[in-house]
C-alpha cells in the first residue's frame, strides 16, 4: 500500500495542474498511505499522504482560479463575452 500511495500521490500532484479530475488519485493516495503506515515502507506511505494533501490543495487553487476567471473574465484581459464565444465554438464542433 505504501508504494501505491507514493505512486498515486505523484500522479495526482502532477495531474492536478492539468485537470481537476485527479481527485481520485489524490484520494487513493491518502487512503493507501493510511493503510501503508502499518507496513515496513512507512516513509513512502507518509510521502504518499503528503503528496495527496498537496494535490488536494492545488486542485482547490485551480478550481478557485477557474471560477474567478468565469466570474469576471475582463479582470484577466479577456472579452466580457469570452465564455459565450467558447460555448458557441464547442456547440458547432459537436
Amino acid at each position: 500500500f505504501a508504494i501505491a500511495a507514493l505512486v498515486l500521490g505523484v500522479i495526482g500532484l502532477f495531474g492536478c495542474i492539468f485537470s481537476w479530475l485527479d481527485v481520485l488519485p489524490t484520494t487513493l493516495a491518502i487512503i493507501f498511505g493510511g493503510l501503508g503506515l502499518k507496513s515496513s515502507g512507512r516513509g513512502m506511505a507518509i510521502a504518499g499522504i503528503i503528496l495527496g494533501v498537496v494535490g488536494f490543495i492545488l486542485i482547490g487553487i485551480v478550481v478557485l482560479f477557474v471560477f474567478d476567471v468565469i466570474a469576471d473574465p475582463t479582470k484577466y484581459g479577456l472579452p466580457a463575452n469570452y465564455f459565450d464565444y467558447l460555448l458557441g465554438v464547442f456547440l458547432r464542433l459537436s
